[in-house]
């Protein structure tokens, strides 16, 4: 499959924006302002996926931090799922990139929670024995409960703290995770 992963210009925002609504529930993804204003922060980027076609079709939002790179969300439009897209984008981030890559997923155990941790292990990713709540992405939304997976090896036990302390201050704005969950 032919395709492309540019950075994001930002009058392709709402585009982007549009995409994240159709693929999260609200409570997974911030206002739209609040949304937009992160486009001025340099760790965050939003990587553009776009078909052979130059259509928008998905995008990857990564925060750049100095020893791993933070996956926060990644989507593909709904009527171009399941064909290969997905799998494509990732791996040309992968490929371009020389940072461990981490990523959370839902630890509901549900079919399509359990179909979403197979898809990133067919790409190679390792699923840590890290788990927390997420903080709510708006107000009174609830808590979600996460797990954490990384590219291209599991992460070390003395760097789990530092490593989600680091999202947690960066992404989520505060000062510690509001949870560890036992595993």
């Amino acid at each position: 499959m032919d395709l492309d992963l540019e950075i994001l210009d930002p009058k392709d925002f709402p585009k982007v924006y549009d995409i994240a609504k159709e693929a999260f529930p609200p409570s997974e993804t911030r206002p739209y302002e609040e949304a937009r204003a992160l486009l001025d922060d340099p760790q965050f980027n939003i990587h553009v996926v776009k078909s052979e076609e130059r259509k928008i079709g998905g995008f990857l939002v990564i925060w750049d931090f100095p020893t791993f790179n933070f996956m926060e969300l990644f989507a593909i439009r709904k009527n171009m799922r399941g064909l290969g897209l997905g799998s494509a984008a990732l791996k040309l981030y992968l490929k371009d990139t020389s940072q461990p890559l981490i990523l959370e997923v839902e630890s509901y155990d549900t079919p399509i929670a359990k179909r979403r941790i197979k898809f990133y292990e067919r790409l190679g990713f390792t699923l840590n024995d890290i788990n927390y709540l997420q903080p709510p992405m708006r107000e009174n939304a609830p808590d979600v409960p996460l797990m954490v997976m990384s590219h291209p090896e599991p992460i070390a036990e003395n760097r789990q703290e530092e490593l989600t302390a680091q999202i947690f201050r960066t992404v989520y704005g505060v000062d510690e995770p509001l949870e560890l969950l036992a595993t």
